[in-house]
């Protein structure tokens, strides 16, 4: 069956509204504020947030979070080093895209929140399922 997920008409009216710098998307255009729990990406445009359990002894937590570049970032369940989620938010002139994937079977809720408009898309895989998705236009 088909794996992962793609949601064509994520947040239509809202789109790139921040111009790239001539050094390319590394410029911090948003406010996002990483922390503990949160991964900021897209110069701090996208905070990304990530829960999850367990259902093999029902532990659950909150993911660790991971910068790998401006544009792509990872989640790890409780050790650090062995990264669990990965994900990427690619911002095209009409659209934002999202992609994720995981490497493992656990259940996982992944929130990403535009902090300076509230806008919020929740991507979700149910326990069991080894699965990540796309969005081609989440923001």
């Amino acid at each position: 069956g088909d794996c992962g997920g793609f949601d064509d008409n994520g947040f239509p009216a809202l789109r790139a509204s921040v111009k790239e710098s001539t050094d390319g998307p590394t410029a911090s255009i948003g406010s996002c504020r990483a922390d503990a729990d949160t991964l900021c990406l897209g110069g701090n445009r996208f905070a990304i947030e990530m829960t999850w359990r367990n259902q093999f002894n029902n532990e659950s937590g909150v993911g660790v979070p991971k910068k790998l570049s401006e544009l792509t970032g990872a989640f790890s369940y409780t050790d650090p080093n062995n990264l669990e989620i990965l994900i990427k938010a690619l911002e095209f002139p009409d659209r934002v895209l999202v992609l994720y994937g995981a490497l493992s079977n656990l259940e996982y809720t992944l929130r990403v929140t535009e902090p300076t408009t509230g806008a919020v898309k929740t991507y979700a895989n149910p326990a069991g399922r080894y699965c990540g998705g796309f969005d081609n236009d989440a923001f």
